[in-house]
Formats: C-alpha cells, structure tokens, sequence
C-alpha cells in the first residue's frame, strides 16, 4: 500500500510530493490503524477553505479501494496532520512526472 502526500499551492505555488511503501514499514499496522481511522467519507471542500498563498494538501492511498483526500492547509489537523507528518518524515521525496494532474508530482525533502 502506497501513501502520496502532495503539497501544492503556498506563495511560490511550488508542488512537492513524498510517498511511503507502508508495507515496507517496520510498524504496518500503526500505519493502517492511522489510515483506517481518518475520516475519507467527511473531507471539507476545498473551495469552502482554500485561501490565497497557503498550502492545498492532496492525500492519496493506494489500496482497495483507493482513497483521496484534498484538504486545504488550515483544515490539516489531527489525523490528518499526523498522517501528513509521517509520511514527510518517513517517505521519500517523489520525482517529477510528466502528468501535471497526478497525485505525485515533483518533490524535494
């Protein structure tokens, strides 16, 4: 199961993205039990909360089924925030691809 955390937007408007393998994971089932537990079902809108020159995060799990979030950078909190913070630290920077609209866009750690 693959986790892409993609931050777009700020002042510069630059997009960097980090990925984890959570399977690869010495401590799996924390992950899992971090994933599960976020609410997929209830993200906000991110044309109700996004604001000039702040963050837009976009989440996306690759697993079954395959799950996306996209929360502007205020509505980051708790799980998601802890989520997104594992993920940075653990993870790994994700090169640049061709396709602009992909989870997994440039990324530098």
């Amino acid at each position: 199961m693959i986790v892409t955390v993609q931050r777009t937007g700020g002042f510069a408007g630059l997009t960097r993205s980090w990925q984890v393998d959570v399977e690869a994971e010495p401590d799996t089932e924390s992950w899992l039990v971090l994933i599960d537990g976020l609410p997929w079902s209830s993200t906000p809108s991110t044309a109700d909360g996004a604001q000039p020159d702040r963050f837009v995060w976009v989440i996306v799990v690759e697993a079954q089924p395959v799950r996306e979030a996209t929360l502007p950078e205020q509505q980051l909190t708790g799980p998601w925030r802890e989520l997104v913070d594992r993920v940075r630290t653990v993870g790994s920077a994700v090169a640049p691809h061709a396709d602009a609209t992909s989870a997994t866009g440039a990324g530098e750690r």
